[in-house]
């Protein structure tokens, strides 16, 4: 499924970011720990049309396990929580950012136009 999408400009206000739609440029920097192994990379690619859902509160982010959310707070960031459905499995999954991705454009707001889908109905 292909979409039109918009690039749209960050909302003046953080609290307007959540439920808004993302394009990762890059891919999520966390690893996870599947099938047994650490260190695999996440399933949030670039390419992906993400949804914010919100800011993680500080102990929130350093109670979470993964030490690189609360390297990102120690450097004064906020970590934001991502959701998107999975193109391979059609899972909804999460994963997290920092806020700087947001400022380096390695995740752009953005607006989906239209889909294949919805040009066919």
């Amino acid at each position: 499924m292909s979409r039109k999408i918009r690039e749209l400009a960050i909302p003046k206000y953080k609290k307007d970011w959540p439920g808004r739609t993302l394009l990762m440029k890059e891919d999520c920097p966390l690893t996870h720990w599947r099938a047994g192994k650490p260190g695999q990379p996440s399933l949030l690619t670039a390419g992906e049309v993400v949804t914010l859902e919100r800011f993680l509160s500080r102990e929130e982010a350093r109670m979470s396990g993964w030490s690189e959310l609360y390297r990102w707070t120690d450097e004064g960031q906020r970590v934001i929580k991502l959701s998107w459905s999975c193109p391979h499995c059609a899972h909804t999954h999460e994963d997290f950012i920092p806020e700087s991705f947001i400022r380096q454009k390695k995740a752009l707001f953005v607006e989906v136009i239209e889909t294949d889908e919805e040009q066919e109905a």
